[in-house]
């Protein structure tokens, strides 16, 4: 974990370690593109003075070094989501609605498990993780 004091929404050089953030000219920089882990659309400019990409985002940007691998990871397998879906058909005679939750869903002291509470829409960030494909465990990808 880091931090990073005094941020303000702005344009700012992209973080050195986000792959293909660094660059020479404004040439290596897309208009919009969103890099994996980046931090926000490139503008198209090269930014001279950090060698990399300038961004449309929080600025100064966290720069993530090797330092952070010293703090403690927090216990982010456990935070839990609610998923909450619902589908409309707004053409139809009735405008029909359906919702994955219900009024007597006793929402507070539920989490998803497959054979205890199949209808529990609240699940640990580690439980979705699980599910993809291919399976993966949140350390893993959390990496």
């Amino acid at each position: 974990m880091w931090i990073t004091c005094n941020q303000s929404v702005g344009i700012c050089g992209e973080d050195k370690f986000v792959h293909d953030a660094p660059c020479v000219n404004d040439s290596n920089c897309v208009i919009g593109v969103v890099l994996h882990n980046g931090n926000g659309p490139q503008t198209g400019t090269c930014n001279l003075q950090t060698k990399t990409c300038n961004v449309f985002a929080w600025c100064p940007v966290e720069v993530e070094s090797e330092q952070s691998n010293q703090y403690p990871k927090i216990n982010a397998e456990n935070f839990t989501a609610l998923i909450k879906t619902t589908v409309s058909y707004p053409n139809s005679l009735s405008k029909y609605k359906k919702s994955n939750i219900y009024g007597d869903v006793p929402l507070s002291n539920c989490t998803y498990d497959k054979d205890k509470s199949p209808g529990c829409p609240i699940f640990t960030l580690g439980q979705i993780v699980s599910m993809i494909s291919p399976p993966q465990t949140f350390t893993e990808l959390s990496i």
